[in-house]
């Protein structure tokens, strides 16, 4: 049995790679907003998981093909597609949008992950679910502010994202 100290340090590793990575999205968020408006996003895409995939190797050589087995490969191909044209619809809203928007905008993923999960899980709909998702929408249209100001390109990206980012998860 583990001791209380070992299970300690996990916790405080774990901890530790959480925050590494707030501050990496962080950061790559702001260097997108400064540098996005010369970059496309396709560019901005393949040089985020270019990243991610250089920060993961040591873990993919240290465990061999075994973290690559799957018995549904078409649908992680299909998971892929869809992230990765989420990621360049989100790319494309950072640099028209403030970030605070984005983000916001972008907690509206949840309400199609539920909608995925009604559909395609089986998952069943009660009270709290709908009142959630209802709220949830009010939430989006007070953020878009329709009616004072005309709804953007970022912001039209940014709702065409979320679905996909819903869909990816849902997969």
């Amino acid at each position: 049995m583990p001791s209380r100290k070992a299970n300690l340090n996990v916790t405080v590793v774990g901890l530790l790679w959480v925050v590494l990575a707030g501050i990496n999205f962080v950061g790559f968020v702001v260097l997108i907003k400064f540098v996005g408006s010369e970059l496309p996003p396709v560019q901005a895409a393949f040089i985020r998981y270019l990243f991610g995939f250089v920060v993961l190797l040591p873990l993919f050589i240290r465990n061999r093909t075994h973290i690559f087995y799957t018995k549904h490969i078409h649908l992680h191909g299909l998971r892929g597609f869809i992230q990765a044209l989420a990621v360049m619809l989100w790319f494309y809203a950072v640099t028209k949008l403030p970030i605070a928007e984005v983000t916001a905008l972008g907690f509206v993923s949840p309400i199609f992950v539920v909608f995925g999960a009604v559909f395609f899980l089986r998952e069943r709909m009660n009270k709290a679910r709908i009142a959630a998702v209802v709220l949830g929408l009010v939430g989006v249209f007070v953020i878009l502010r329709p009616g004072f100001s005309v709804i953007n390109s970022g912001s039209i990206a940014m709702l065409l994202a979320a679905p996909l980012f819903a869909a990816s998860k849902v997969l």
